[in-house]
């Protein structure tokens, strides 16, 4: 049971995910999950199972008789409410503007799909396929593809960018930022718990006083990503370009307008192009930009992605050819300087929550993006090029789709001598996924810990280390600053003394020779054995923010698993 007035359980199984409620039916689930053991077994991988085919079932029904959405709304709406109101929520705030939200293009999207409600929630992954399912201990490599390039394709097979380098020997370094979530109606001084997904903000009543520079239950304030700011641009030496790994706006999915979504976008992009002005930012999108929330069919999207388009020309100049793949489905490839390629994925196609991944299938959009991703490894391979991947959702997580990673995990172990690095975020935590076939591993995805404080985070950056002449990542600084620390500097008056710190270093940190794939993937095996490594670990997580202490045999098998697994199909397997 939740205590009456909090947000939500501190570290339940689903805290990974618990940013990702962009649905009514994901509020439905994540609570029923969250009291849940680790999923140990095949019937626990999938609590969200029996609530999808009860919300699924109404969904048909009122497809099958025609009826408006109006007419079952105050239906929909009491259910949430019930719902809320076990989970100590006040659902009477929450509901309405969610179900409103949220509902209608659920309706349209099970219509054009014309799936039975098991076939719902089977083909959005919230319940076990009874058939088809593969299989053997890991994914296959792909066949080769005959790639044929059109004229265009070759006019561009060597882009003209700019020539960022310069003859160097110390390493290439790049900053990461990751998950912002900038809340520009944070309010110091209001209540931390609240009984909402978010707090800090004027109006909602509750316990605790919310800190000048931000709290665990709310999203970042302005005055810390200020904060963050100042202290980036005295950095020495500064970064050489910086990787933005997505998700703009605050997490109050209920009040979410498409005006509000594009100005959080618009206003972010202006105030790091102001406050970090020398920078080159390449970004990637979070599945927070869309409206709603996590929502995207690049059919119906275009407009918006054309304005993410030239949102993101304040940060980077990129070739008409990158701007007309944004454009068209949300991702780019640019030169960053010669023989280092940057490859910016869309990550909505493989999300599990994006309920448009039902009409994949009727999107050539999808596959173009699939296409795009093996003919630009292809074109980097021939011409002697490295790779650096950027993403927002990590392949191997429970809420990404299995035909997400049954096509990445291939692919990049195809090219796993091109790339030399695949970053994402998300999660708001730090971690890593070692992308492998049968276990034999064959490459890293870091996924970096968030700006934001939601979810018990120290705000938190990273700055990685690449070799200059191979393009190899050789290590990465992880910083922070300690929440509390910060906003009782505050109230002391004395902000001037709060200090972005040193984390770790990861070769130092792990003990690691080397940050090759086999190194990480070594690093889950003494996990097993070496309890005080593990809870290191643990508390990087969360940028040494709240305790994770708490972490039981069923739940340490969980995390090292995650660790193993590139792809939602790899994490089923090793936890079953």
């Amino acid at each position: 049971t939740i205590p009456l007035g909090s947000a939500r359980p501190h570290h339940c199984a689903c805290d990974d995910c618990l940013h990702d409620m962009s649905t009514f039916l994901l509020v439905t689930l994540l609570y029923t999950s969250c009291v849940l053991s680790m999923p140990v077994k095949l019937q626990h991988f999938y609590p969200f199972c029996k609530h999808c085919l009860q919300f699924a079932e109404i969904v048909t029904k009122v497809i099958q008789s025609n009826r408006t959405y109006d007419s079952v709304r105050p239906v929909l709406i009491g259910l949430c409410e019930d719902i809320m109101a076990d989970a100590k929520l006040r659902g009477h705030v929450i509901c309405p503007g969610l179900i409103d939200i949220y509902t209608p293009p659920s309706l349209r999207i099970a219509a054009q799909a014309g799936f039975a409600h098991e076939q719902l929630c089977e083909r959005l992954e919230f319940c076990p396929r009874i058939s088809n399912r593969r299989s053997g201990s890991d994914v296959s490599l792909p066949v080769n593809i005959n790639i044929k390039l059109s004229a265009e394709e070759k006019r561009n097979d060597m882009q003209d960018n700019e020539d960022l380098s310069v003859e160097r020997s110390e390493p290439i370094r790049i900053l990461q930022l990751a998950d912002i979530h900038l809340d520009l109606k944070y309010r110091e001084g209001s209540a931390v718990n609240c009984g909402m997904f978010i707090c800090c903000r004027d109006g909602l009543d509750g316990t605790g006083k919310a800190g000048r520079y931000g709290e665990y239950t709310c999203d970042l304030p302005l005055a810390t990503l200020d904060l963050l700011m100042k202290h980036l641009r005295h950095l020495d030496p500064q970064p050489d370009f910086v990787i933005y790994s997505g998700d703009n706006p605050s997490h109050d999915i209920w009040n979410k307008t498409l005006e509000y979504q594009r100005e959080s976008s618009r206003f972010l992009v202006n105030f790091l192009s102001t406050n970090l002005p020398n920078q080159v930012i390449y970004p990637t999108m979070g599945n927070h930009e869309p409206f709603p929330d996590s929502l995207y069919y690049a059919p119906l999207y275009s407009n918006f992605m054309t304005a993410i388009a030239d949102f993101w020309q304040q940060w980077v100049t990129l070739p008409e050819s990158a701007m007309q793949t944004i454009r068209a489905g949300g991702y780019y490839t640019t030169l960053i300087r010669p023989g280092l390629r940057l490859m910016s994925l869309n990550t909505e196609f493989g999300y599990q929550l994006n309920f448009y991944t039902l009409l994949n299938d009727q999107t050539s959009q999808y596959f173009e993006h699939q296409r795009w991703i093996e003919l630009t490894l292809a074109r980097a391979t021939r011409n002697g090029e490295k790779v650096l991947i950027i993403g927002h959702i990590p392949p191997g997580q429970v809420t990404t789709t299995e035909s997400f990673g049954d096509f990445y995990v291939p692919i990049v172990t195809k090219y796993k001598d091109t790339i030399v690095g695949q970053v994402f975020g998300h999660n708001h935590e730090d971690q890593f996924e070692v992308v492998h076939v049968d276990g034999h591993p064959s490459g890293v995805i870091y996924i970096a810990p968030s700006v934001t404080p939601f979810l018990d985070n120290n705000p938190s950056y990273r700055i990685y280390h690449m070799d200059p002449k191979t393009y190899d990542i050789l290590d990465y600084d992880q910083y922070h600053i300690d929440l509390k620390e910060a906003n009782s500097l505050a109230r002391q008056n004395r902000s001037e003394e709060i200090k972005w710190r040193l984390a770790y270093t990861a070769r130092n940190e792990y003990n690691l020779p080397d940050v090759t794939p086999a190194s990480w993937w070594n690093l889950t095996e003494r996990f097993e054995e070496d309890q005080q490594l593990f809870r290191k670990y643990q508390a990087n997580k969360r940028g040494r923010g709240y305790a994770q202490d708490n972490c039981n045999k069923a739940c340490k098998q969980f995390v090292i698993c995650s660790a193993r697994s590139a792809s939602k199909q790899q994490l089923l397997q090793c936890l079953t």
